[in-house]
């Protein structure tokens, strides 16, 4: 009675259980008009569409709601009165109208091949098309901008690390194709990079962070100059 629709690999982690829960972790889902389940725990996913929390009159009302490390091709709304906070930790979205949005990103929705390789395979509404390739491209804020005291598994949904350098990427997928120092992401070492971090120097941002402590510093410049002129490996 959920009307979010799974699928992806075999690294994925999906239960949906008689008592009208659904726990998912490194999976891509694809969420149409909301979800009415009581208890919903989302980790490390890509969620393609409106992904809505309402009330249901037939049911008890959920007792937990939490989307964490994820990312989010819609929107994340409550649609109603509810007597419980859903939370949204470290997301990547459209827009995020829970009470809790901690550490949210705004995702363009009209730019998504920015973001991923192919979200809309022969085009098609953002909110609704669901067969995409959601794997990240350089570049991506959701690289390096989740949170580690947030991740339960392993591996991806490749099976590659779930985490590939000091923190973990938002979605089901983990970007595989950077290296030390190439805080963009774009496969090298460069002016690019030394400007990103000098851009945001002194700030708390995942932009420039090359140690992924949370702050753009003295060490995250150290790093770049120490790569500087590198290639990362294809």
């Amino acid at each position: 009675n959920s009307d979010l629709y799974v699928w992806g690999g075999t690294p994925n982690t999906v239960t949906v259980s008689s008592a009208r829960s659904l726990t998912a972790t490194n999976s891509v889902l694809r969420g149409f008009r909301g979800t009415a389940t009581h208890r919903v725990k989302i980790t490390n996913c890509t969620v393609h569409g409106f992904l809505g929390v309402h009330p249901v009159v037939a049911y008890p009302q959920p007792t937990t709601f939490e989307i964490k490390n994820s990312t989010v091709l819609g929107f994340l709304r409550v649609l109603g009165q509810l007597n419980y906070q859903p939370t949204a930790r470290y997301c990547l979205a459209g827009l995020c109208q829970f009470p809790v949005c901690e550490e949210f990103v705004f995702l363009p929705l009209n730019s998504l091949s920015e973001y991923f390789v192919d979200p809309l395979p022969g085009g098609g509404n953002p909110l609704f098309n669901g067969d995409g390739d959601y794997r990240l491209v350089p570049g991506s804020p959701a690289i390096n901008s989740g949170s580690n005291a947030l991740v339960t598994s392993e591996f991806d949904l490749d099976g590659n690390p779930r985490i590939i350098g000091s923190v973990v990427d938002r979605g089901a997928y983990e970007f595989t194709g950077t290296c030390t120092g190439d805080v963009n992401g774009d496969g090298f070492v460069n002016l690019a990079d030394l400007n990103l971090v000098l851009g945001n120097f002194g700030t708390e941002s995942f932009l420039g962070d090359a140690n992924g402590d949370g702050v753009v510093d003295m060490t995250d410049l150290s790093i770049v100059l120490a790569a500087f002129g590198q290639k990362c490996a294809e």
